[in-house]
């Protein structure tokens, strides 16, 4: 039996070498293999709870509620003060304030139709949903209670800036601030510049 034994090892080892592995190598390959098939495994689970495409629409939807704030905390002031200090018109002020109101009104349009839509979802997901779980449904209607009350503070907003008050009254005074500084200092530069008569 031992000399069966030893006949076997000598085959297998002979063998081994004609294929150039050796036994240490055969064990490196197994491994690594192993590894790669880890890696593989890891790979695959991210595709799989990555969702990509549902983090983007989140994404897409912050940047649309945040378009208000944008609006009302841009440096209308230096606009102001640009188009004063480039046209010290009365014409272009006024038709500048007129600009600001009606950008500020599309955009409150424009998020109130967002959430009309918004609304016309969470009935018809109220629908889809009655009598499985009252639960939800009461949450769903909570929702669009909150969605109506800010549409309702969103009309009210438009129908100030309209009139020039709300939320718009100080971009517009922000805008009309710089005006008047760019008229300033385009008034003093013409004042003191060198003169060029006789003297």
């Amino acid at each position: 039996t031992k000399l069966k034994t030893r006949i076997m090892n000598l085959l297998k080892n002979l063998f081994e070498r004609r294929n150039g592995v050796t036994s240490n190598e055969t064990d490196t390959q197994v491994i690594t293999n192993e590894d790669n098939k880890e890696q593989f495994s890891d790979e695959i689970k991210m595709d799989v709870f990555k969702h990509a495409g549902a983090a983007e629409k989140k994404l897409t939807e912050k940047n649309s509620e945040s378009e208000i704030t944008k609006f009302l905390e841009y440096d209308f002031e230096k606009d102001g003060y640009n188009d004063g200090y480039d046209d010290p018109s009365k014409d272009i002020l006024d038709s500048s304030l007129e600009k600001i109101k009606s950008d500020y009104i599309f955009i409150i349009e424009k998020k109130i139709s967002s959430l009309n839509q918004k609304i016309m979802m969470l009935k018809e997901d109220s629908m889809r949903i009655s009598g499985i779980s009252a639960t939800d449904t009461s949450l769903i209607e909570s929702r669009i209670s909150e969605l109506r009350k800010l549409i309702l503070r969103l009309i009210e907003e438009k129908e100030f800036a309209v009139s020039e008050k709300g939320s718009v009254q100080k971009a517009l005074n922000n805008y009309i601030s710089g005006f008047k500084r760019g008229v300033s200092d385009y008034t003093r530069e013409k004042i003191f510049a060198p003169s060029t008569g006789m003297f």
